[in-house]
């Protein structure tokens, strides 16, 4: 005899709150009325859940709208998210610092703190530490646990985002480290976890620039490289959860042994850190004169803003060293274009901002790609301007209150 299996209610029910909530958010406020005819419920549907999520404090009535017909009784009530119901933690670990944000659901930023990583501590003691500052956060902010809806943590390199284990961050720790078990344990709050890029990848999709846009590669640049690729507006992580390392993808067959352990990958010769480590070796008064004195006689003061600046005053040593840099970027990034085919390709990073660094990248893009239309495809990201963890609140806020429709 066959069995039939019964409807999950409960999930039909989470599905049609989480299209309603990412209907508004993608729109703005909406009638009941619009958003019925959006989301193919029935009109009496739509204000069941609406009238729920109300009760509940999810959404607000924000108004009447004026082109509303009264005289026939066709009254259209505003209604919006209540993005202050909940709040958010978002987490950035790299390798020599953790930042870390509380917001609301909106991804407005209440406070913020910062963390050096001391690689001298076991990963469960760093942790322990970035969780102090969590609950030090709150605390400043006079937010009770129970009002946080989740953490989203981003972190450099692979990470198994189902069960929260970083798989190897690159240059921090080199063994397994279930993050969100850990944190878990000592915040008492759920915790979701991703690689950092990935993450950034995220609130850039959620920006409304990129509303209409749903596919894109993502390009990190300092101070590895990290890419992440969105097919359909959602992150394409792969079989085994490495999709888009570009930063790890081999370009030098006899080059230098990467921090991953392989030879030859991208970023050992188109980083920052690499071209840093190409700058040291040659740092004179003599051979590098504009930036010796941007960093007052002492490379202990050499950073990417000095680079771009001594390459753009026409340092001739530092500008080689940004062009080969460039010229290996382009080689990396139009393989994956040609693989991909994004709608855009969106740069985050300092050095994407270096004049030198970018005439030679999209040269040389123009040289590999002649199917595409880059002015159209090039994408400068909104984030260059805002905290790395704002990857991680993006990822709490989608995981815990989109996806699930604010439901518990």
């Amino acid at each position: 005899m066959k069995i039939r299996k019964g409807i999950n209610m409960g999930g039909i029910k989470q599905k049609n709150r989480a299209s309603i909530l990412n209907l508004i958010r993608g729109h703005g406020a909406m009638s009941r009325t619009d958003i019925a005819k959006q989301v193919e419920l029935t009109p009496a549907s739509v204000t069941i859940i609406v009238n729920k999520m109300i009760d509940e404090g999810v959404i607000k009535e924000m108004g009447e709208l004026e082109e509303s017909d009264k005289r026939a009784g066709r009254r259209k009530i505003l209604i919006d998210i209540n993005y202050d119901i909940k709040y958010v933690i978002g987490i950035s670990i790299e390798s020599e610092l953790c930042s870390i944000g509380v917001a609301n659901i909106k991804g407005t930023v209440l406070n913020s703190t910062s963390v050096c990583i001391n690689k001298e501590l076991e990963a469960e003691e760093t942790l322990l530490e970035i969780a102090n500052q969590c609950i030090s956060l709150l605390w400043k902010e006079n937010i009770a646990k129970e009002n946080i809806l989740g953490v989203g943590v981003g972190i450099i390199g692979p990470v198994n985002s189902k069960e929260g284990v970083s798989k190897h961050a690159y240059g921090l720790w080199k063994k397994e480290v279930n993050v969100k078990k850990i944190l878990e344990k000592q915040l008492n709050i759920n915790v979701v976890v991703d690689n950092n890029v990935r993450t950034l990848a995220m609130a850039e999709m959620d920006h409304e620039k990129l509303q209409n846009i749903s596919n894109m590669l993502f390009i990190k640049c300092g101070p590895g490289i990290g890419s992440a690729i969105v097919i359909d507006r959602e992150i394409y992580r792969g079989t085994h959860n490495i999709a888009a390392e570009i930063g790890h993808t081999i370009v030098e067959i006899n080059g230098e042994i990467c921090k991953c352990g392989k030879v030859g990958c991208l970023e050992t010769v188109a980083s920052p850190e690499a071209i840093n480590r190409k700058i040291k070796k040659n740092f004179s008064k003599q051979r590098m004169p504009i930036l010796y004195k941007l960093c007052k006689e002492d490379i202990a003061n050499l950073s990417t803003n000095n680079v771009i600046k001594s390459s753009e005053q026409g340092d001739e040593e530092v500008i080689k060293i940004v062009t080969k840099a460039a010229t290996y970027m382009a080689l990396g990034i139009s393989n994956a274009i040609t693989i991909i085919d994004p709608h855009k390709l969106v740069l985050y990073g300092e050095m994407f901002k270096n004049k030198i660094f970018m005439e030679i990248f999209k040269e040389e893009l123009n040289k590999n790609l002649t199917e595409c239309d880059l002015k159209n495809i090039i994408s400068y990201s909104t984030l260059n301007n805002s905290p790395i963890y704002i990857g991680g609140i993006a990822l709490a806020i989608r995981e815990f209150f989109f996806r699930t429709g604010a439901m518990d």
